[in-house]
């Protein structure tokens, strides 16, 4: 049998983000550090225009680096874990 997430989770989400969106917004938007965005691009909770919108409209476009991991859900260091590794390092290692 095949579990439904009820439709008070998903609610209690926009809720929440909704609450709190402004504030992260004005916040990333003053980030003076290297910034990766990172997803997975099957991601059922966090669709990908959460971070495509981040990019173009928040982030400074100088910090930001974006990266879609194909066929990966909302976990990506869960699902792949040796890809997740190696982008993260990547991006780590590769900063001044």
């Amino acid at each position: 049998m095949q579990t439904m997430i009820e439709p008070e989770v998903n609610q209690n989400n926009i809720d929440f983000r909704a609450r709190f969106e402004s504030r992260w917004y004005r916040a990333l938007a003053n980030l003076d550090i290297p910034c990766l965005l990172f997803w997975g691009d099957s991601d059922a909770v966090s669709p990908t225009e959460i971070p495509k919108y981040l990019a173009t409209n928040v982030l400074p476009k100088d910090k930001v680096t974006g990266k879609f991991l194909q066929k990966t859900g909302h976990f990506l260091m869960l699902e792949k874990p040796s890809e997740w590794a190696t982008v993260v390092s990547d991006f780590v290692n590769n900063q001044k």
